[in-house]
């Protein structure tokens, strides 16, 4: 039984990881302030979930921190393992509550800033669910019905593998504050 919580468990966490890369389509402004990509902030994220997992195996308690740095390496690598050249210069931001994604779209030669900005909620089955709360090209707003289907969209994926392997993972919370992703959970038998 340990080894289907340790795969669930990993399941969870690499949705939520995915979940930031999937997003780079509709990605924000950049920022004054470049948060740098390296390959040992993904080596740290990757030793986090293995040490969450761990933990969740011994205790039943999940408890896992991403960081800005780690996210935005994440996603990067992941955008240049695809050879995905429509998007670059791409940032993750963990503040107010909100994952903010930046980047710039290229499009036939033209770049365009794109934003989106992410709120996660938990619903009382204690599945992970996004809402965008912003989404942006440049200037213009991008129009609801796109956010709605890329919501849509992203939550059925979600919940799709979540259920592929079990309904034993509850998380309580996903907290976002001061460029750390906190999500708490438990496993439950």
């Amino acid at each position: 039984m340990p080894t289907q919580k340790f795969i669930t468990f990993s399941l969870i966490m690499l949705i939520l990881a995915t979940m930031a890369c999937n997003l780079t389509m509709l990605s924000r402004t950049p920022t004054p302030t470049t948060i740098p990509v390296s390959s040992e902030a993904v080596d740290e994220l990757v030793e986090n979930v293995a040490d969450a997992v761990q933990t969740a195996i011994a205790t039943g308690e999940i408890q896992v921190t991403f960081t800005e740095q780690q996210l935005t390496s994440l996603a990067a690598m992941e955008l240049a393992a695809s050879g995905e050249t429509r998007v670059r210069d791409i940032q993750i931001l963990l503040r107010d509550g909100l994952m903010r994604i930046s980047g710039t779209a290229v499009q036939s030669g033209l770049q365009l800033p794109l934003s989106i900005d992410v709120r996660f909620y938990i619903d009382a089955q204690g599945k992970p669910h996004s809402q965008v709360v912003s989404a942006k090209a440049g200037i213009f707003s991008i129009p609801d019905s796109m956010i709605a289907e890329l919501t849509t969209q992203l939550d059925r994926a979600i919940q799709e593998e979540i259920n592929t392997y079990g309904e034993n993972v509850y998380i309580h919370s996903i907290v976002i504050e001061n460029g750390i992703m906190t999500i708490t959970g438990e496993i439950r038998s």
